[in-house]
């Protein structure tokens, strides 16, 4: 029987680290059920500068005030700056992170966000025990080098590019980096029928021979995606539109608004859901921001993507992923997106070559391999 204790330490930025950290506990729990696994924010309610600094003050940089982001992404490539807000977040979590630890008797760390890789180094080292720290490396391509702060870490990157990054560019040593497969869950794995995609629609209520476009960005929805459906609306578009809005309940709202006073549009909108992988199972095209989680379950559906905006640096790598494919497209306008939609739908050669595209896209997303190294 294992006695061993697993802490995976995320941030609320998103869903990007903790939606990692769920499919590598299950593959783990999968391979040794009598292991323990345990998912802890690493910021306690009462952390007000973490949470500002982390989860506020990225969500609105990096969806609405790009400038500002695209600012704050460049100067973290300075060292300067990564020790200035290692020794600012430092004092904000190290006893909870000592606590946390002592408490749960861990014997294993894996840290999933590296805003906290440097305080969970030195809440080890002040314990004085022999934990084995990890970091899970959740952007996939293109990332910051604060990722890769602690030289004394091992690393798990999703990619070859990633991983020349952290060597090359980081000084990390090769053997403390090892790529492995993209943290999916299974589930998006599955491929379904047409017969199956037929049940998905009528179960949420789509016509079974309409064209479905699906516009989703994470767990706080897709910026902007009012304006997206605002042009739909008045192109009188005739394929019907699925939206995610996420946590973002004025856009919910307003999108309900919206289907209410334009009838002719086909529009169906959602909250935060867990059924994710069935809305993307039933559409024929999405429309996202290409956060690491969402562009690989919609490519491994098989489904052509736009991408209407990206996050400087973190997700420039997706957005080029796609487009080296050939199995999406870069577009940032409404009617530019909208007329694309209606050309690709109208095209069944560009539709199918698409699709083909697709086909030929091999993902590696077997969790399994991720479980049975990090049990080593």
């Amino acid at each position: 029987m294992s006695n061993r204790k697993f802490l995976f330490f995320y941030l609320n930025t998103g869903n990007g680290h903790i939606s990692p950290a769920r499919v590598l506990k299950k593959a783990l729990l999968e391979k040794e059920p009598n292991v323990q696994v345990e998912l802890v924010n690493g910021f306690e309610n009462k952390n007000i500068f973490g949470k500002l600094l982390f989860e506020r003050l990225y969500r609105i940089t990096s969806n609405y005030l790009t400038g500002a982001w695209t600012l704050i992404y460049d100067l973290s490539r300075f060292s300067f700056v990564q020790n200035l807000v290692a020794m600012c977040v430092r004092p904000t979590v190290l006893n909870y992170l000592k606590q946390k630890i002592v408490e749960s008797g861990a014997t294993d760390i894996v840290s999933f966000h590296f805003g906290l890789t440097p305080s969970l180094v030195s809440a080890i080292r002040e314990l004085n025990t022999d934990i084995k720290l990890s970091c899970v490396v959740t952007d996939p391509f293109t990332l910051p080098k604060a990722w890769f702060y602690e030289k004394s870490v091992n690393y798990y990157v999703f990619s070859d590019r990633a991983r020349d990054f952290a060597i090359n560019e980081c000084s990390m040593s090769a053997d403390k980096v090892t790529v492995i497969p993209f943290l999916l869950d299974k589930k998006f794995r599955l491929l379904p029928s047409q017969s199956d995609i037929d049940n998905l629609r009528e179960k949420h209520g789509f016509q079974k021979n309409k064209k479905i476009v699906l516009l989703a960005g994470g767990g706080d929805g897709l910026p902007h995606a009012k304006r997206i459906v605002n042009t739909f609306a008045l192109r009188k578009v005739d394929f019907a539109v699925a939206v995610v809005c996420g946590r973002d309940k004025t856009a919910q709202s307003y999108m309900n608004v919206l289907a209410k006073m334009n009838p002719h549009l086909d529009l169906h909108v959602y909250g935060f859901v867990d059924f994710m992988d069935e809305l993307i199972s039933l559409s024929d095209c999405a429309v996202i921001k290409p956060g690491a989680s969402t562009i690989m379950e919609v490519l491994l559906k098989k489904k052509p993507v736009i991408i209407c905006r990206y996050i400087h640096g973190q997700e420039l790598g997706n957005v080029e992923f796609a487009l080296h494919n050939h199995v999406g497209f870069f577009i940032r306008k409404g009617a530019d997106i909208s007329r694309k939609i209606e050309e690709i739908f109208s095209d069944s050669e560009k539709y199918n070559s698409l699709k083909e595209n697709l086909e030929n896209l091999t993902l590696d997303t077997d969790s399994s391999k991720v479980a049975d190294l990090i049990l080593r």
